[in-house]
């Protein structure tokens, strides 16, 4: 008796990643850097590693170069696009 094999194809997964960005502010404007541009984010609106993770993010994606900064004077985070 011979088994037939069924294939079933299924649609391709939805790109979560470009849904995060869509749907972020945060990440829509660290997209949207031109080299030189800062970004100043209230420590109260996001946590620290939160804005490492997304500079680190979109280092890998978009292929550019970012730096964060702590600044606990002013209780800011500052978010550079160096190249």
């Amino acid at each position: 008796m011979e088994m037939k094999t069924q294939v079933r194809i299924l649609p391709p997964l939805p790109n979560i990643f470009e849904d995060m960005i869509s749907n972020a502010p945060l990440l829509t404007q660290v997209r949207q850097m031109e080299v030189g541009d800062e970004i100043r984010v209230s420590v109260d609106a996001y946590a620290y590693g939160t804005v490492r993770r997304y500079v680190t993010d979109m280092s890998f994606v978009l292929d550019r170069r970012f730096r964060s900064h702590l600044d606990r004077a002013t209780r800011t985070y500052t978010i550079t696009r160096v190249s």
